[in-house]
């Protein structure tokens, strides 16, 4: 599943809500100019790291244990004599049981079951509504809370259904990690999108992908709208990610107890 997200440069940010491994961040190289294969695997390490924040699928984690691999195998290449080759030791090791914890997230996700989604009823088709200030005791008067309900979840992330243009619903993966909504192409062409611009971004299968962009007039969730959307439009994706240009300014808190998802508004 594609998913998009800015390439990360903080070491520090969290790891992906879609699994609860623990990896550890690669040290940057020495001063002095490592060797090639000692280089090599402290670099593929880095790739790893940073795909698995925004890793969603089997498919993603799978090129995350391939490159783990791939890296502690460089790191058995560093030879006796090489100033590194007593840290490379210790990562041989540890990029092993990196890859293993990132099969075992594979997996865990091969074996999940979802239920099916039922058909959309008429009703489920709103108008764009703007926003509205809901009462809620203990907020702020101004702050804004809606829950919506939680439909099924792929790969263990919330899928809700939203509205665009007030006409069209359709199930969306809720995606926190996600700079921008990214819609299919399918939907594109129901909803007459038609591409303006493109845009260069990273995903967690791939470092470098080409997106199309195109204008919405509106994207609501509950009682929540915005206006004048640009969404990234995918050809390899077969459900659609809510972004953060639509979330942001919210707090999003996952109940799964009620099975909903509830944004509240940021002061």
């Amino acid at each position: 599943m594609t998913r998009i997200a800015e390439e990360s440069t903080d070491p520090s940010s969290s790891l992906s809500p879609v699994a609860s491994t623990s990896v550890a961040v690669p040290p940057s190289p020495s001063a002095a100019t490592p060797a090639p294969a000692y280089r090599e695997g402290i670099n593929l390490a880095s790739s790893a790291y940073h795909l698995s924040q925004t890793a969603i699928s089997p498919d993603d984690w799978t090129l995350i244990a391939g490159r783990w691999q791939q890296a502690a195998n460089q790191m058995k290449q560093v030879g006796a004599g090489d100033e590194n080759y007593e840290v490379a030791q210790q990562k041989i090791a540890e990029y092993a049981r990196n890859a293993a914890q990132a099969n075992a997230v594979v997996a865990n996700l091969q074996a999940s079951v979802y239920a099916p989604l039922a058909p959309l009823p008429p009703e489920a088709i709103a108008p764009t509504r703007p926003k509205v200030a809901i009462a809620v005791t203990g907020a702020p008067p101004s702050a804004q809370r809606v829950r919506v309900p939680i439909v099924r979840r792929l790969y263990g992330t919330p899928v809700v259904r939203v509205t665009f243009n007030g006409v069209k619903t359709y199930e969306m993966i809720l995606d926190t990690g996600a700079s921008r909504t990214l819609i299919t192409r399918q939907m594109a062409n129901d909803l007459g999108i038609v591409a303006t611009e493109s845009m260069i971004a990273a995903t967690a299968s791939e470092s470098a992908v080409t997106f199309e962009i195109g204008q919405m007039r509106s994207i609501s969730l509950g009682a929540i709208t915005l206006a004048d959307a640009r969404v990234s439009i995918g050809d390899s994706v077969s459900i659609g990610l809510l972004g953060n240009d639509f979330l942001s300014g919210y707090d999003v808190t996952i109940r799964d107890r009620e099975n909903t998802v509830e944004l509240v508004e940021a002061n």
